[in-house]
């Protein structure tokens, strides 16, 4: 049997959606272990039984506890990765937030000089970085960030549900830190 991956049918997701409520408990209790956030354990047990759909060939020949496996490995391999996507974009709204802030009163003119330069220079990369991005992700990061309004509103505005504004953020924060990670490389 091969393990490729491949778009999954009908008969597929009907295998994935069985096996999901067969083990739904332990698939919730595996996410639920790397994420606390419980919208981001929906999202991952989510995303894990789409990847049981497109690996269904490789399920029909597993025994019931062999699938029960699979499935609780298949969740936390989703969850760690997007554990991992989160730390790094929390790192660039924390460089964000960095930016925000003023001086401590405290220091050197020298060194207050220096970093006033260099936090304006991350400030323009940040800048261009948001222009060049398509106008719905601006607007998104605009409003979640800038304006603070809840991922409810966000949904409501753009007709989605809100699960849908956090995934088109982590697409728009992803997309953000990789324009402003290519500029900081050629400077």
């Amino acid at each position: 049997m091969s393990t490729e991956k491949r778009s999954p049918s009908g008969e597929d997701m009907q295998l994935a959606a069985a096996i999901y409520e067969r083990h739904k408990g332990a698939m919730i209790l595996t996410a639920s272990e790397y994420l606390k956030d419980p919208s981001l354990v929906q999202d991952a047990v989510h995303d894990a039984v789409l990847r049981l759909a497109a690996y269904a060939p490789t399920l029909r020949g597993l025994s019931e506890a062999a699938r029960a496996r699979y499935a609780r490995e298949t969740v936390r391999t989703v969850a760690l990765n997007l554990n991992r996507r989160l730390n790094a974009e929390r790192g660039v709204l924390a460089e964000v937030e960095a930016l925000r802030e003023d001086l401590p009163g405290d220091e050197s003119p020298e060194r207050a000089y220096l970093e006033q330069t260099e936090r304006e220079r991350r400030l323009r990369f940040l800048r261009e970085a948001l222009d060049e991005l398509d106008e719905a992700d601006r607007a998104l990061l605009t409003g979640k960030y800038l304006l603070g309004q809840s991922d409810e509103l966000l949904a409501q505005r753009l007709g989605v549900k809100p699960a849908s504004v956090r995934m088109r953020l982590t697409r728009a924060r992803r997309e953000l830190r990789r324009r402003i990670e290519g500029k900081e490389g050629r400077q």
